[in-house]
């Protein structure tokens, strides 16, 4: 192999990799909102109480955690 295909395979190898390296290194970059303690809180709660009116059968509390116009999508 000749020393300019070296140094083509080389060259090509080193953008491949800063290429990587920067596209890494803003995925990473994405931000989350911060979220309350107190909105974790009550979140946490009313899922507690969703899935414990679920496994108990309690169709009367499960159905008041829900509006009368929710609309039901699956893919």
């Amino acid at each position: 192999m000749s020393k300019s295909k070296k140094t083509m395979k080389a060259g090509i190898l080193v953008v491949s990799l800063l290429v990587g390296l920067i596209s890494n290194s803003f995925s990473q970059g994405k931000k989350v909102a911060p979220t309350s303690k107190a909105l974790y809180k009550e979140i946490s709660q009313m899922d507690s109480v969703m899935f414990n009116a679920f496994n108990h059968q309690d169709f009367k509390t499960f159905k008041n955690l829900f509006t009368q116009d929710l609309e039901w999508f699956q893919d």
